[in-house]
């Protein structure tokens, strides 16, 4: 594939925007992931403790989850993206001052997550939303893939970047620079906000009241899935990226401390290892973007996925399970683009930010079960833990297949007519 295809939306002084805004956002939420495990396993020595602790960063989306998806539709999401990146570094902050001002304590830590997250699980359906807006239906797969690029790149700089702040300096310092990083890219938010011309498209009725507006759009969203079956086979898919991202993160700083005796640094050079390996995984969707069974693809993704699981989780030094979570990164990063991409490529305009925020809703929702399903585990063996969150991958691969076959018949049906 010739480079100057590939790179040709970076031509776009908007895209160029939304691309630095993202790898902010992530590369700030990749130190805040990073830091507020060690914060809580220090405290309470307990895996659970960690599941808790990342259940409370879901709760504030599980409970705004119905309305968020008809709230993109409907604003600016460019300004939407800047308020909210304004108010995580603000709440982010909070932290590091009570810690440097002596009043920190668990409720401090608390009250700091539910809020930056009530912020950080809107700007993520917004942002991904966004990409329906600023390319051509031809680019989405490209788009989604730098998208994806931004994630790996903000998250292999976190893990290197925290692992050695926290290690050298502490906490506090690294949280102040989680909190910098959404400043900077509210900045590149607002540059898309200055120059992007918003079509809202659909008015909220004076003669109805917002929240019956939303409940409407929400019930709209729901059917629009429920009659197109393949969309909802790949939505359901497209699910499992959370769940299994949070149980990896519970379990990898157990994991870092039992398994390889490792330090603040080793914890934050593996979790390196999954942004490379995703930056591998978004250059391979780039080279495979022109082809047509991406379905194909992300099914073979997620079996592999699985078996990657199984042989980080029986390493005992950490360079070896750096190399592996390279690998896991990998298969990670191609289901969570291939699945997006598919869903970007067949969903109606009308109904992209709803059936992004009903995507988010559900993730969450599983995510809290599958958290308190391998804290629990995590704390009888970090092994069996790893295990199951192998094992669970099989129902995501089944939606995939169904989906996959749809697809087929309709990629089949498409060439005959073309033949024709």
């Amino acid at each position: 594939m010739n480079a100057v295809n590939v790179f040709g939306l970076f031509r776009q002084s908007i895209f160029r925007n939304f691309f630095f805004a993202s790898l902010a956002s992530f590369l700030g939420e990749g130190i805040v992931t990073l830091t507020i495990i060690v914060v809580t396993l220090k405290e309470s020595n307990s895996v659970i403790s960690i599941g808790y602790m990342l259940i409370l960063t879901i709760l504030p989306s599980a409970i705004l989850g119905p309305i968020i998806g008809a709230l993109i539709d409907k604003t600016n999401k460019a300004k939407l993206s800047v308020i909210c990146s304004i108010l995580r570094a603000l709440t982010i902050v909070l932290i590091p001052i009570a810690m440097y001002l002596g009043f920190f304590n668990i409720f401090v830590l608390y009250f700091s997550i539910f809020l930056s997250y009530i912020a950080w699980y809107i700007l993520m359906p917004t942002l991904e939303s966004i990409i329906k807006d600023v390319i051509d239906k031809d680019n989405y797969l490209k788009g989604v893939s730098f998208l994806q690029a931004a994630w790996q790149v903000g998250m292999l700089m976190a893990g290197l970047l925290a692992g050695s702040v926290m290690n050298v300096s502490g906490v506090e310092l690294t949280l102040m620079i989680a909190s910098v990083t959404y400043i900077v890219g509210a900045i590149f938010f607002y540059k898309i906000y200055k120059v992007f011309e918003y079509k809202p498209i659909s008015k909220i009725e004076e003669t109805h009241s917002i929240v019956q507006e939303y409940f409407t759009d929400i019930k709209e969203g729901l059917n629009y899935l429920k009659g197109n079956k393949k969309i909802l086979f790949f939505s359901l898919t497209s699910c499992i990226v959370l769940p299994f991202f949070y149980a990896i993160n519970i379990l990898l700083a157990p994991f870092n401390y039992q398994m390889v005796t490792g330090n603040e640094f080793t914890l934050g050079f593996i979790d390196s290892g999954a942004g490379i390996g995703s930056l591998l995984s978004a250059a391979f969707c780039l080279i495979i973007s022109s082809r047509k069974k991406i379905s194909f693809y992300l099914l073979c993704s997620l079996l592999l996925l699985g078996g990657s699981t199984v042989i980080f989780s029986i390493q005992t030094q950490y360079f070896m399970a750096f190399i592996c979570y390279i690998v896991l990164g990998f298969f990670i990063g191609n289901v969570k683009v291939l699945s997006k991409s598919i869903i970007y490529k067949y969903v109606n305009q009308k109904y992209i930010g709803r059936t992004m925020g009903t995507i988010s809703m559900t993730s969450l929702v599983l995510t809290i079960i599958y958290t308190l399903l391998i804290g629990y585990l995590g704390d009888i063996s970090v092994h069996l833990a790893y295990l199951v969150t192998s094992l669970s991958l099989m129902v995501p691969a089944l939606f995939c297949l169904l989906g996959k076959i749809l697809d087929d018949k309709q990629i089949k049906v498409e060439t005959e007519i073309n033949a024709s």
